[in-house]
């Protein structure tokens, strides 16, 4: 948890959201994927990607513990890596007007809620924008591998081919 404090952040605790955390109190991580095309979520009707859930994790209350979940939306966008735009924690000196020139960007992981009003859990979601989450992504890099020249084939052609055609 973060609060602000005389214009300052100031870090108070940390709650585990997902982990292997059964010998600490918490649960196991069970990692449920979901291909977006296939869910039977309406939200998710014409988008391409992948949910991850992932659990484990809770927050000590005054009743005891309360479980927590963390849901990520890979989201397929063929223009991001996923790296782009990301929080950085250096603080970095940039001119007002530099500020305004650039505009505002959107991170390619983003943070999209934290839902206290479950009954038996709270979940954390973030959606997550990246080539690697398109269909055609593993086909493409499959294809690209497969077009590439191996050590092996640059053997054959200048070790056995080539002194053949000198003679």
């Amino acid at each position: 948890m973060i609060s602000k404090d005389d214009d300052k952040d100031i870090f108070r605790n940390a709650i585990p959201i997902a982990g292997e955390l059964k010998e600490k109190g918490g649960g196991y991580l069970e990692p449920t994927w979901t291909r977006l095309k296939t869910s039977k979520l309406e939200a998710d009707a014409g988008k391409e990607g992948l949910r991850l859930d992932i659990q484990g994790g809770f927050k000590k209350t005054d009743d005891g513990k309360r479980k927590q979940k963390a849901v990520i939306n890979f989201f397929c966008d063929k223009s991001r890596e996923g790296d782009e735009n990301l929080w950085d924690p250096e603080d970095k000196y940039e001119p007002e007007s530099v500020k305004r020139e650039l505009g505002p960007k959107d991170p390619s992981l983003q943070y999209v809620s934290y839902d206290t009003s479950g009954k038996s859990e709270d979940v954390l979601t973030l959606s997550w924008w990246t080539k690697y989450a398109c269909e055609e992504s593993k086909q493409e890099q499959d294809a690209e591998k497969a077009s590439r020249w191996g050590f092996f084939t640059w053997f054959i052609i200048m070790y056995v081919i080539q002194p053949q055609s000198l003679v």
